[in-house]
């Protein structure tokens, strides 16, 4: 919020109750995160969850 983005989707597909949405923790965003990648003000984060304790990485150089 601090860097003008807002939260967009909020993706979890092993999340059964509303608790399991609230301790999932992020595996994934889009677009990705990046040190040379520019994000205008007002941009929405669209963020990937899990309540998985173990996350194997996705390809995510589409997002980046």
């Amino acid at each position: 919020a601090e860097n003008g983005m807002s939260e967009g989707s909020v993706i979890c597909s092993d999340c059964k109750t509303t608790a399991d949405k609230e301790n999932a923790k992020v595996f994934r965003q889009s677009p990705g995160c990046s040190s040379d990648a520019l994000i205008n003000p007002g941009t929405s984060i669209d963020l990937y969850i899990s309540t998985k304790a173990i996350i194997t990485p996705t390809d995510t150089s589409s997002d980046e």
